[in-house]
């Protein structure tokens, strides 16, 4: 079975955004919600050392998203 689930990173910038991320996501069920904190250089590194290939898309945000889309 192919698991046609909607893969997402996301890379949030404090423990407290990382939980409402992963609550969130637990209502929907089609969704694949891997969720990392990391500052602005850590973010960067999540996404570098990431399976390629792997998730349908990311989420950040500010100066981290930024640095992702460079």
């Amino acid at each position: 079975m192919v698991d046609s689930r909607i893969r997402i990173l996301a890379i949030a910038p404090y423990e407290g955004m990382q939980n409402s991320i992963e609550r969130v996501a637990e209502a929907y069920p089609d969704i694949q919600m891997d969720v990392y904190t990391g500052n602005l250089e850590d973010g960067v590194a999540i996404v570098q050392n990431a399976p390629s290939n792997v998730y349908d898309c990311i989420i950040s945000r500010g100066g981290t998203a930024e640095r992702i889309r460079r």
